[in-house]
């Protein structure tokens, strides 16, 4: 293809030139820009022309500058989330009039980030400031120079500085403090800074979610408006994060929360935006340290210590101007670094407001020692006859610590002003035993170890203009990502030697031949002939009376106790006691195991289906890994028409756009560690089961003469054999190995699979089919291998289809673009943002091509006639419509068609329901006319590639000021859309290789599209304060009314009637509209305290509240209705947050010389750096659905609805949480930063309030089914072992639903040390 165009690319000059003849015109221009000192310095050929075949117009250099504006942006790419804070500095001189040529800098921890010079509208545009706390320094010859400090700036649009510069003939300077923004008008977001936050009552996320109504936490998951709870994004420096792990809390600069009027930068979301950003490097090497502990506070354990460190590595001095026009020697830092990271031990990572119950450690000792006892019913379980005198609660969960590590990294390398390079790398790992309410195997807790990797390598790089350019602050960059979440749950003693897990003991079995008599009598049976048998000599033998072998019996079984597992040898071991104290001996494994004994992969029964009993194995071996890698690129360019003269400023635009690309590998494994033992003994000795009775081994004596005996050796059967018993029987004829009775291993030997020590097994000698188990899985995987190898790439279908021994699945590898668009205009304070965002979401992967049968199936236009029966299909019937029959093997007749979901009788009238067809057949099963009836398994034709999905998504804002800087009138129109989860979308191929035997089960649906929201919001926000002369605008007002409305979510689906069975998936189906409104008061520095008050009312209705709503109707027959409710745990009908802090300086302003310190001159003892802040939420009870009946624990059964769905309530929740902070003054006190040692109570639920989130449906109360009381209850309860030892357990396991109330009390003290 010929090329339209030229590009070249010098060290300090880049151009660029094209033609082009396929648009209605002709564009022929040559620009260059030069790169030196980062400034763009345009020129272009004599002649520029624009031509059609008419005429050719001159275009001029403003006119090109607009096209450019919009080549330039399309190049660049985009960013997922903007991370940059942008700031207009307005400098004026006393009269009122803009100020041309002052110099303004943007200082922060000591750098300067930017500098720049005001134009004739006397504006300076920062757009590349890294979030934080700024100086502003702004300076002019002859005037007094300038300086703000403590401005913080924020993501995204800030509001403006403005500087009025005042004559003075001798250098000065004045300094002024910045207050904060009671509120941004120009964005709906909520956001607090990181050192703000480590005094309230909350920290990470909880900072802004404990204190903004729109975001609820009432059930211990995160809702924004409504939305579902996996609906938000929490980014980190704009890199939306996978894993877990958030940033330390001394290493945040600020935590924001977008909830509505959401940018075109953000996607794949439908709720909120969560963004850490993370702080960057200073000039001077700073740093705090931070413990926390709550021994003696609280039973919990919660202990972290913390540190930030960070400062320059590489400084470089350069010749400028001081802000008296003098030259002096400057230095900016070239390199520089930050280091941020914490450890921490919780003894019960996640404490309950009940309380836990335990067995007493002395009654444990017993169960522990003697599980079993013998009842005249036989063996039963000791702890069949606990009591509740036997049970104590404890406040921590026994065994249940948490150890964790959280480090971060980041690098800052800036050659110029003008470049930046930045590198950031973070780990975070945990290791805990598994979180359980067990009430006596608590010791024997999984263990589960996660860790997450986050990185990336961002370049940024600034174009300065002539302030008087109608392009300015031109910049773009560009971010490479790698992130990795991994995890590993495992049994805590046995790791990953797996064949530990299920192993009680070696177990011996002693086999003798088992015979039959064959009695030879001519004159019973005149006709009969003697038996005749080749021997072992080759020897024809004619035999009458003889006894024949017919196999083998079990003659003994011994046991040795492990201590892999000690408690569960018991089981096993109180059994053998019993029969060897009587003199009896077990013969066979059944003896055992009807006994209640352990043999080797068998856990002990649970006591009345109620509790686990002590020594069951309570992991399996499992492993995850999720692999994200994503590129993504910002360009941003503000441009603004030259002023008129004599008239207004033009209307600024600034100007994004970008592509964002971002592919992912996701990998599980899970193996049934404990069951091996179990699939051993079902694979061993297959191929040896029968005897070869082509050769019989006659008993001859000395003289030749046969006694009475017939033996034979074992047949082998190779293809019967099978690949575990091949690799394990080679291993042990390798080893000289010999069995049971100290003969060595062959190819006949029978293998004692409970003789041999867990060192003899591999998971490699199994094959994949083996494992699988014909879908009754000890395995499951996806890019692992069988044996939980990685396996790289993208296998095809058939490395599964058409190799059981391997069976390959490959990763989860979707793959995600976007691109988008954004103008945002501000003018006179009215802030107009108009965007489209451009998804594209390709699951790559192979999805169900027909979900109502796995095979093909005809369709009405192939279907002509049936057994030479010419067939007439009804006229609305379409050739594509599936054609559905009397018979799958010998059809006769046409019965019905289906198109989609939509089914029709064999009159073409429409038909609900399928089961009509169903029970038209021979076997009243649904018999689809297939193209092969002789199907059995699947092949490629069941499947089709997923085809991607692109969404269009429009993004508008506008802001109008009603009194500019003071009143603003807002209307945001946002359209979202969300990729579906991996879990319900990510279909693997086992799961339909094996859907006729795993009925009953969820499969995914790989077919699922991304959800879609559209919100709507309008809003006003005033900022007001105190009249007088000094008028400070400290408090704001905010009112906004909105109204969502989320299509294509994702909730159960029943296939009813496919072929070969009915199953259960995912579909887009739910829907759902959230209407809510909110107010909220803000008040900033009223002398010490700052105040924030939210209130939230909301209407959540929908089919749905989560993904598996849907399961109680599939459960009770009625699936696929769908009826518009209240969502459950999303429906907060209302929501109050109140956040209140005191806050006290201390120290000496060093250019004042007077204190910080505004408070009680009798108090500054006690107030000097201390602060308190309270944290109040109140959320109206959740919704639930009450019962007619109660339903005992764990039964199958439904019970009946009373009332409406969802038609009850729970009782109101309220919280309280405080941190009460003191600082004592080290050093440095008249510096900026002065050396301060802070000790803080940081209490959470103050009152230890019990917050109820969830109810027993009957009763309507947390701790109280009502199944025991009920007839029902009763008659259950008398038939037990001991009824009152029934009760006790029951009522305990009542007792014990912790997840039905809200965090206890959480006490914690710490001390805080800034070192400067």
């Amino acid at each position: 293809m010929k090329r339209d165009y030229k590009f070249k690319l010098c060290p300090d000059e880049f151009w660029f030139q094209k033609k082009s003849e396929k648009l209605p015109f002709l564009l022929d221009f040559k620009l260059h820009l030069s790169l030196k000192r980062g400034k763009i310095a345009p020129w272009f050929d004599e002649k520029l022309f624009f031509t059609d075949k008419r005429k050719n117009i001159m275009i001029n250099k403003s006119t090109l500058l607009r096209i450019l504006s919009v080549l330039l942006f399309v190049g660049f790419g985009s960013l997922k989330a903007q991370q940059f804070a942008e700031l207009k500095v307005v400098v004026t001189t006393e009269d009122g009039k803009p100020f041309k040529g002052a110099s303004v800098i943007a200082k922060q921890g000591g750098i300067e980030r930017d500098a720049g010079t005001s134009n004739s509208d006397g504006n300076v545009y920062f757009t590349t400031l890294i979030p934080g706390v700024y100086d502003i320094i702004v300076n002019a010859e002859g005037f007094a120079q300038r300086e703000e400090s403590g401005r913080n700036l924020t993501t995204g649009l800030n509001n403006d500085a403005s500087f009025i510069l005042s004559k003075t003939k001798d250098f000065k300077i004045i300094k002024i403090q910045a207050k904060k923004s009671v509120t941004n008008l120009n964005e709906n977001k909520n956001e607090i800074s990181g050192d703000r936050a480590i005094i309230t009552g909350a920290r990470g996320i909880g900072a802004v979610s404990r204190t903004n109504a729109a975001i609820n936490t009432a059930n211990g998951a995160t809702s924004v408006r409504g939305s579902r709870t996996d609906a938000s994004g929490t980014y980190v420096d704009g890199m939306r994060a996978i894993g877990g792990g958030a940033v330390p809390s001394l290493g945040v600069q600020s935590i924001a929360v977008q909830v509505g009027g959401i940018p075109a930068q953000y996607g794949d979301l439908t709720g909120g935006a969560f963004t850490y950003t993370t702080k960057g490097v200073t000039g001077k090497f700073r740093g705090a340290a931070e413990a926390i502990t709550s021994t003696g506070l609280d039973p919990y354990g919660y202990n972290t210590i913390e540190g930030f460190f960070s400062g320059p590595l590489w400084k470089k001095k350069y010749q400028g101007t001081n802000s008296a026009g003098k030259r002096v020697t400057k230095e900016y830092v070239k390199l520089g670094f930050t280091l941020n990271g914490n450890i921490g031990y919780f003894k019960d990572a996640n404490p309950t407001r009940t309380g836990v119950y335990v067995v007493k450690e002395d009654k444990l000792n017993q169960l522990e020692e003697n599980p079993l006892t013998i009842t005249p019913q036989g063996f039963v379980h000791n702890a069949s006859f606990l009591t509740s005198d036997d049970i104590e609660n404890v406040k921590a969960r026994p065994n249940s610590a948490l150890g964790s590590g959280n480090f971060i990294g980041k690098l800052e390398y800036k050659p110029n002003n003008n470049i930046n390079l930045t590198g950031y790398a973070s780990y975070y790992y945990t290791s805990r035993r598994n979180n359980s309410n067990s009430l006596m195997n608590f010791n024997n807790n999984g263990r589960s170890d996660n860790q997450t990797i986050r990185s990336y390598l961002k370049f940024t790089q600034k174009f300065k203009t002539d302030p008087e350019s109608s392009l300015k602050d031109a910049f773009y960059t560009v971010r490479a990502e790698y992130q990795n979440a991994s995890s590993k749950g495992r049994d805590a003693n046995h790791l990953d030697n797996v064949f530990n897990y299920g192993y009680v003991g070696k177990f011996s079995r002693y086999q003798t031949e088992r015979y039959a008599y064959d009695n030879y009598d001519s004159r019973q049976n005149p006709n009969r002939k003697p038996t005749r048998v080749v021997d072992q000599n080759g020897n024809v033998v004619e035999l009458t009376n003889a006894w024949y072998q017919e196999g083998f019996i079990d003659t003994l079984m011994t046991f040795q106790a492990s201590d892999l597992n000690p408690l569960r040898a018991k089981y096993t071991q109180n059994v053998y006691d019993f029969f060897n104290e009587r003199g009896g001996r077990i013969t066979n494994p059944t003896v055992v195991q009807v006994n209640q004994g352990l043999l080797n992969g068998f856990n002990p029964n649970n006591v009345y289906s109620l509790w686990g009993t002590p020594g069951g194995i309570t992991s399996g071996f499992n492993k995850s890994q999720t692999e994200r890698y994503s590129l993504f690129a910002l360009g941003q360019m503000k441009y603004q028409p030259k002023r008129l003269e004599g008239g207004d400023e033009r209307t600024p635009h600034d100007l994004q756009a970008g592509l964002y690309y971002e592919q992912q590998f996701s990998r599980a494994y899970g193996l049934g560690a404990n069951g091996l033992w179990i699939l051993m003994n079902q694979l061993a000795n297959n191929h040896i089961g029968e005897l070869d009775k082509t050769s019989a081994i006659l008993n001859y004596d000395a003289n030749g003469v046969f006694g009475d005996t017939v033996r034979y050796n074992r047949l082998i059967n190779y293809s019967e054999q099978s690949a575990f018993d091949r690799n394990l029987r080679n291993s042990l004829i390798a080893d000289g190995a010999r069995d049971v009775y100290g003969n060595e291993y062959n190819e006949s030997s029978f293998i004692d699979v409970n003789s041999l020590d867990p060192s003899t097994f591999k998971v490699d000698y199994f094959s994949a089919d083996e494992l699988l188990n014909n879908g009754n899985s000890y395995v499951s995987y996806y890019g692992y291998d069988h044996l939980g190898n990685k396996v790289n790439g993208k296998p095809d279908i058939d490395a599964f289809l058409k190799d059981p021994a391997k069976r390959t699945i490959g990763a989860f590898q979707p793959v995600y673009i976007a691109a988008w668009l954004q103008d945002q205009v501000k003018f006179r304070n009215l802030v107009f943002r108009g965007g489209v965002r451009m998804e594209r979401y390709d699951a790559n992967q192979l999805v169900i091509k027909d979900p109502y049968s796995l095979y093909p199936v005809k369709t009405a236009g192939e279907v002509k006639d049936i057994n030479g029966l010419n067939i007439d299909h009804p006229s609305n019937i379409g050739n594509d419509y599936k054609v559905y029959v009397n018979n799958i093997d010998n059809p006769t007749k046409v019965i019905g068609y289906r198109n989609g979901d939509n089914w029709f009788n064999a009159d073409g009238s429409e038909q609900k329901n399928p089961e009509f067809l169903a029970n038209q057949t021979n076997n009243g099963r649904i018999a689809p006319f297939l193209v092969n009836p002789k199907q059995d398994d699947i092949t490629k034709e069941t499947f089709e590639d997923f085809t991607p999905v692109i969404n269009i998504l429009p993004r508008l804002w506008f802001s109008f000021p009603l009194v500019p800087n003071e009143k603003s009138f807002y209307v945001s129109y946002d359209v979202l859309a969300q990729r579906p989860n991996q879990g319900a979308s990510f279909l693997t191929i086992d799961e339909v290789f094996y859907l006729k035997n795993r009925q009953g089960r969820t499969i995914s649906n790989g077919n699922l599209q991304p959800r879609l929201k559209t919100d709507y919001e309008i809003g006003y926000k005033q900022i007001f304060g105190s009249k007088g002369r000094n008028k400070r605008k400290n408090m704001a007002l905010e009112l906004a009314a909105s109204y969502s409305e989320v299509r294509q979510d994702f909730g159960l689906y029943q296939i009813n009637n496919g072929y070969p069975v009915t199953y259960t998936t995912y579909r887009n189906i739910d829907f759902s509209t959230i209407t809510g409104f909110r107010a909220g008061l803000f008040v900033n520095d009223l002398g010490p305290l700052s105040v924030s008050v939210s209130y939230q009312l909301q209407f959540a209705d929908g089919t749905g509240s989560n993904i598996n709503s849907q399961q109680a109707l599939i459960q009770s027959n009625q699936p696929n209705l769908r009826n518009v409710i209240p969502l459950g745990s999303l429906d907060v009908r209302h929501s109050l947050k109140t956040s209140a802090t005191f806050a006290w300086s201390g120290g000496i302003d060093p250019y004042t010389r007077k204190k910080r310190y505004k408070g009680p001159a009798n108090l500054e003892k006690y107030l000097e750096f201390a602060s308190l802040n309270i944290i109040s939420n109140a959320y109206s009870g959740l919704p639930y659905t009450p019962t007619l009946n109660p339903v005992q624990i764990g039964a199958v059964q439904r019970a009946q609805i009373k009332g409406s769905p969802f038609g009850a309530r729970m009782p109101w929740q309220n919280t309280f949480d405080i941190n009460i902070t003191k600082g004592f003054l080290i050093n440095r006190k008249t510096k900026d930063n002065p050396l301060v040692v802070s000790v803080f109570l940081w209490v959470q639920n103050v009152l230890n309030t019990k917050n109820t989130v969830g109810v027993f449906p009957y009763t309507g109360a947390a701790l109280d089914d009502g199944f025991l009381n009920s007839p029902a209850g009763q008659l259950v309860v008398e038939s037990q072992v001991a009824a009152q030892s029934y009760v006790d357990l029951y009522k305990t396991l009542l007792n014990s639903y912790t997840g039905n109330f809200a965090r206890p009390r959480n006490a914690r003290i710490g001390v805080r040390f800034n070192f400067n």
